[in-house]
């Protein structure tokens, strides 16, 4: 490390301070010590210092070179290139770009101008440079090069190969490591062949643009747009493993029993080059022998579960499947379907085309027999699409088209025909005719359900409350500290400009959402209304995300509230009781409850306390005023009655006092003060909340 910091300093001097010595050779002997500056030699300024050891070139710095000639390029530039080599050969005799190593080696004709940027390596008469590609102005490509003679068996080639430790297993682990792909460029010099696999232990070459040794090619996307109209194919040559362009040809439909009208392929119509014609019948999965068959198109399925499946995809209108059926007076189904067997469900769809009769019925669903679920009509739907419905109903109503009672989707249990409706216009109408409770529901809705509108229920919201559904069953503490920290508010909705939620106009009372949050956060949850769209999928209501409330959340403070200010009064007036008596002998509790004094008290009405703000933070005012002179005090209690001490005890004048009370040391929640003069009482509650 010491050497090459000396040699690294001098090799800084030779440039500078002996420059005008001109060449410099340094001949050293062993591990790079020098010789006298006297073995300088030369006086031609800007050639390479040579590095050497026991005699043999191992370094060249090319300090000031221009206007060198290489192969075929002259006037190049090789000034502050760097070698470390032997450059022996008179075609490689100088470093071609910043950094050069050379083995030895004689190759220059891959040499390019635009080299100087990278690394060139030569060995032999071969050669390779990596480095930055300048395409003009800051268009800098990172590229790796090389060159061959073509002598012997070339052009070489590029590999990239993976080497794992020698002790290991597997073809990673030997000498020449695991070859995972190579370009083999052609003698041409007009393409290469780039090769995936390790063709290094197969022993054979990529012949093609792009060939897979072995192993699979998997393409995860094709193409479909535009869609191909082309009537040709794409095969695998079995022998040679090629893909192949193949023509699609009448000739080779007509052995299946297909030909093409235009590139429709078709079959089974009267002047059909190929067979079947017209009065014959398909079948798919079945022989059709030993008569005419049921049907035109006949399809069975054994092993596979599907007889059939239909599916479309269209930018308009789209539709699976579309069948017309006409007949005289019998009955007339577009499509009809059967279930056979003892099955778990069993599901049976009747669909009747327009039809002029007096009951018109888009869907019809009939189920027999059934020792499982039974679906008279069973929709599902799984689609990415903007909507998706199960089943769909449509009632409308404009015009002569409305009657008494209109239903765009009706459901009844327990009978087979039209229940007595309520005259008005129903999107969803659901009745039983049996009302046992936790047995028959009308409706049955196992998730979320928003009403935009007002919900009637005369019986009542009924919410499941037993205690056999509960665990972690407590009772609810200081419910009057919470109940106080609520704030009832009167509001009006932004009826216009939510028009999604549906929101009731006119004067409201309630609660912020965010204000309850900090003080019950159960009774609050987020919730998103989803963005509206038109039947195209154009969005025109923008989707909402907000807060909603759950209002009975706050009956049980207020019933524990209730009961909690119960037990305070009944305390405070037994204490009352026993503190007006123990300090004014003169006053005793009525026989109503109330304190009675003696007559010197007859101007108690006038003795007041008032506490301002309240309810407060970490600090209020107490306004109180004494009719008379006398013992006046200010005391403050918790609110089960425990004393906390006197704010203030002293002999007053008639008059007006006000006392500042600091509450930051407080905690949140109910406090009594407490204002005596000559043992008259006034008491007034304290809320502080927390900031």
């Amino acid at each position: 490390m010491k050497n090459a910091i000396f040699l690294g300093a001098l090799a800084i001097v030779a440039s500078t301070s002996l420059r005008a010595q001109g060449p410099v050779d340094w001949n050293t002997a062993g591990n790079f010590s020098l010789n006298p500056l006297s073995s300088f030699l030369g006086t031609t300024d800007g050639v390479p210092i040579n590095f050497r050891t026991n005699n043999i070139l191992r370094m060249r710095l090319t300090e000031s070179l221009p206007g060198q000639v290489i192969g075929t390029y002259t006037n190049e530039n090789l000034s502050g290139n760097l070698g470390i080599g032997a450059f022996t050969s008179p075609n490689v005799s100088q470093p071609f770009s910043l950094l050069h190593l050379d083995n030895g080696g004689s190759q220059f004709s891959g040499y390019r101008p635009w080299f100087r940027p990278g690394m060139t390596v030569t060995n032999g008469s071969d050669l390779g440079w990596i480095g930055l590609k300048n395409e003009g102005g800051d268009l800098n490509h990172l590229t790796l090069a090389w060159a061959d003679n073509t002598a012997g068996d070339g052009p070489d080639l590029f590999k990239i190969i993976f080497l794992a430790n020698p002790t290991t297993t597997g073809t990673a682990g030997t000498v020449d490591g695991l070859e995972t792909m190579r370009i083999l460029p052609t003698t041409t010099g007009l393409e290469s062949f780039v090769g995936i696999g390790d063709w290094n232990t197969a022993g054979v070459n990529p012949s093609e643009r792009l060939d897979l040794l072995d192993g699979k090619l998997r393409v995860r996307d094709l193409p479909n747009d535009p869609i191909s109209t082309s009537n040709d194919f794409v095969t695998v040559n079995s022998t040679t493993g090629v893909l192949e362009h193949r023509p699609l040809t009448t000739t080779g439909l007509c052995a299946s029993g297909w030909t093409l009208q235009g590139n429709n392929a078709v079959t089974a119509f009267n002047s059909n080059p190929c067979l079947p014609q017209n009065a014959d019948a398909v079948g798919i999965g079945t022989a059709l022998t030993g008569g005419p068959p049921a049907a035109k198109l006949v399809v069975r399925a054994t092993s596979i579960n599907t007889g059939m499946n239909l599916s479309t995809t269209n930018a308009g209108s789209a539709y699976g499947a579309v069948v017309t059926a006409t007949g005289g007076a019998g009955s007339i189904r577009g499509v009809q379907a059967f279930t056979n067997g003892d099955c778990t469900v069993a599901i049976a769809g009747d669909f009747i085309s327009n039809n002029a009769a007096n009951n018109a019925i888009g869907i019809k669903g009939t189920v027999n027999a059934g020792t499982g679920y039974s679906y008279g009509v069973s929709g599902i739907t799984n689609s990415p699409g903007s909507r998706n419905f199960g089943v769909m109903g449509w009632c409308h109503t404009a015009g002569d088209n409305a009657g008494a009672a209109n239903i765009g989707l009706y459901g009844a249990q327990n009978t087979g025909a039209f229940l007595s409706i309520p005259n008005g216009n129903y999107g969803l109408f659901a009745t039983t005719l049996n009302h046992q409770a936790g047995v028959d529901w009308a409706g049955w809705f196992d998730g979320n359900i928003n009403v935009t509108g007002t919900a009637t229920i005369p019986s009542g919201m009924w919410i499941m409350s037993d205690e056999n559904l509960k665990e972690n069953i407590a009772d609810i503490m200081d419910a009057t500290g919470v109940i106080e920290q609520l704030v009832p508010k009167s509001f009006d909705y932004l009826v216009d400009q939510f028009p999604q939620v549906g929101l009731p106009s006119g004067n409201q009372y309630g609660f912020i959402a965010q204000e309850l949050q900090t003080v019950i956060p159960e009774a609050v949850k987020p919730i998103t209304f989803q963005a509206r769209l038109d039947s195209l999928g154009n969005e025109v209501v923008p989707a909402l995300s907000t807060m909603e409330m759950n209002p009975t959340t706050i009956i049980p403070f207020l019933v524990a509230a209730f009961k909690e200010q119960s037990a305070r009064i009944d305390a405070l007036e037994a204490q009352l009781d026993q503190c007006c008596t123990a300090l004014h002998p003169g006053m005793a509790p009525g026989g109503d409850g109330s304190l009675k004094s003696a007559p010197a008290q007859e101007n108690v009405q006038e003795q007041r306390l008032v506490i301002h703000p309240n309810p407060f933070t970490d600090h209020t005012t107490l306004s109180y005023f004494v009719p008379q002179a006398g013992k006046v005090s200010l005391q403050v209690s918790t609110s089960d009655g425990k004393p906390l001490g006197n704010l203030r005890e002293e002999q007053a004048e008639a008059g007006a006092f006000t006392y500042e009370w600091n509450t930051s040391k407080l905690a949140s929640g109910t406090y009594f003060c407490t204002l005596m003069v000559d043992g008259a009482v006034v008491v007034k509650r304290a809320v502080k909340v927390a900031r």
